[in-house]
């Protein structure tokens, strides 16, 4: 049996917690690494990443290749999918916006343009740091469900470092987790977007090193 609510002031707090992060994460869908094993999986949830690997590739209005463009994507750019559509990508929010693209505008990807002799547009890509932008805290959790229990905390501004992205959870890298205490056999898990709170973490470029230890690199021998 669970925990009974009223043990103690802790568990209460907890229970609250969990309340203030959302409802319980729905069933997770199959990811996008695992489609080529499946070919029935045509919807996958993200948020997902892709790294551009062609010269140029069109965003267009509809998931359809002969729909209008609407803008392109340059080699090398990383760009994040809210969900990918039988071998789509549905660029997200946040890039729709950095991009001057309507919310009445599709704004899709292809993914895999074999079928154009074009191969691999994009693959996938897992960032490595995030930035925590979401006040005052969000909780680290033990496995990827928002009723697991938090393990630590991440206050509004901290930047820490991932090791894989798996159905809009992040988790930590093994030097994330030494570095704050978590045992090898406990689990170190971050939601991406919280229902009804919106976006708890965001990609952001890695931490630069303190002054100190700057001044240590880089001093003569």
């Amino acid at each position: 049996e669970g925990p009974q609510w009223g043990e103690s002031q802790d568990c209460l707090l907890d229970d609250l917690q969990v309340i203030l992060q959302g409802a319980p994460a729905p069933p997770q869908r199959k990811h996008f690494e695992d489609e080529e094993e499946d070919e029935e999986v045509d919807h996958i949830e993200g948020p997902i990443w892709f790294r551009v690997l062609h010269t140029r590739i069109r965003v267009r209005k509809h998931p359809d290749e002969k729909a209008a463009p609407v803008e392109s994507l340059q080699q090398g750019e990383i760009v994040e999918a809210a969900e990918v559509m039988k071998g789509w990508a549905n660029l997200a929010k946040s890039e729709r916006e950095a991009r001057d693209i309507s919310e009445d505008c599709g704004a899709w990807a292809l993914v895999d343009g074999s079928s154009l002799n074009m191969g691999i547009l994009m693959e996938q890509y897992t960032p490595r740091w995030f930035e925590v932008v979401f006040e005052p805290r969000i909780a680290i959790r033990k496995s990827a469900t928002q009723i697991a229990p938090a393990v630590e905390w991440m206050d509004k501004g901290e930047v820490f470092e991932v090791a894989a992205v798996r159905h809009g959870w992040v988790a930590l890298s093994a030097r994330e987790r030494k570095k704050r205490d978590i045992s090898k056999d406990c689990g170190s898990w971050v939601l991406i977007n919280a229902k009804g709170l919106g976006r708890l973490i965001k990609v952001c470029p890695p931490p630069t090193a303190p002054k100190i230890e700057e001044e240590a690199i880089f001093a003569e021998p």
